[in-house]
């Protein structure tokens, strides 16, 4: 139905815009003529052009010209389209002029009319044919994008979620071995653990949030953490107060801080992190910086569960805009880098 009313108001609008054409040229000329032939020749030329598009369109939508073998097909359609097209202006005239009393319609000879009309339906034909195949492309396109980001989404939600088993295990281990010494530690930790398993389990349209969002869920983390790590554990942070409402994946940063607890303890066992952000070029640097022994000169490329999801969610994201590095400190320990660019 919309194709329908999509190509009457097209067809009438041709139709009316040759008739003006025509109609101003023989006035220019001097040429004082009744309007009315005129305008019927030319909305019956346009509407059966129009009706016989729809049909072309509807047999495309069955049998589409985007194979070799239907192109003779199509070839031979046109014959009958042309064959429709002019017999039916003949036809349709030759009643209508009777109808309203506008004498007797003279088409001429058929033969030659035929051949007169052939090119300009041609070109009706063929781009009809062209739009439709155009249109079907890029409805195919559409959709194949749709379909892609529904499943970038789906794989977005995956790997989100997949974060929960993992950081979970961990968290409970924590939380068991407090129970034995504080029931009340223990009841805060199991407190802070559902704020943040209700913030990860959350269904999300946008998988970002402001920083200062993901420093409070961040905080949480840490909270548990210091129940674990007690006194052996110093998180300093440097915020660049321009990088607070900058948007990131949101929990990108437990991972890597969850990494750097497993892998960042001095000989004493105590675990310094350093997180700073700042902006440059246009985009957000994050650095998590460890006093620990470094990654190994042979394999920098971290394979932690957490850290590797973390990875995979900035690609499908931010593709090669975004980056992860995992290098030495200067003064010892691991710099875990991370460049997100302008949203």
């Amino acid at each position: 139905m919309h194709r329908f009313v999509w190509m009457v108001g097209l067809s009438t609008a041709v139709g009316l815009f040759i008739f003006t054409r025509q109609h101003f040229d023989r006035l220019a000329s001097g040429v004082q003529q009744s309007p009315w032939p005129t305008l019927l020749n030319e909305m019956t030329a346009a509407w059966l052009a129009g009706l016989l598009v729809l049909v072309v369109l509807t047999i495309a939508d069955r049998w589409p010209p985007d194979r070799p073998r239907r192109w003779l097909a199509y070839a031979l359609g046109f014959v009958v389209f042309a064959f429709l097209h002019t017999s039916g202006m003949a036809l349709s005239r030759h009643w209508l002029y009777g109808l309203f009393n506008l004498g007797q319609f003279n088409y001429g000879d058929m033969g030659y009319r035929f051949l007169m009309e052939a090119p300009v339906q041609a070109v009706v034909y063929i781009l009809t044919l062209i739009l439709f195949s155009l249109s079907q492309r890029l409805r195919k396109a559409k959709e194949a994008e749709r379909l892609q980001a529904l499943l970038d989404r789906a794989r977005l939600e995956q790997l989100r979620l997949s974060i929960a088993p993992h950081f979970l295990f961990n968290t409970l281990n924590t939380i068991s071995a407090v129970a034995y010494e504080s029931a009340e530690k223990a009841d805060a930790l199991i407190g802070r653990l559902s704020r943040l398993l209700r913030a990860l389990l959350d269904t999300r349209q946008d998988h970002t949030v402001p920083l200062t969002e993901e420093l409070v869920m961040l905080e949480e983390y840490l909270e548990i953490q210091r129940a674990r790590f007690e006194h052996r554990l110093d998180v300093q942070m440097e915020i660049a107060p321009n990088s607070k409402s900058w948007p990131v994946p949101f929990m990108l940063l437990q991972p890597v801080v969850e990494n750097a607890l497993q892998h960042g303890a001095d000989a004493g066992g105590r675990v310094m992190i350093k997180i700073s952000t700042r902006l440059e070029d246009d985009g957000l640097i994050i650095d998590i910086a460890d006093q620990g022994s470094g990654p190994d000169q042979d394999d920098r490329a971290p394979k932690g569960i957490g850290v590797s999801n973390t990875i995979e969610r900035l690609n499908m994201l931010y593709g090669d805009k975004a980056g992860f590095s995992l290098s030495h400190c200067e003064s010892g320990g691991a710099l875990c880098q991370l460049r997100l660019p302008a949203p």
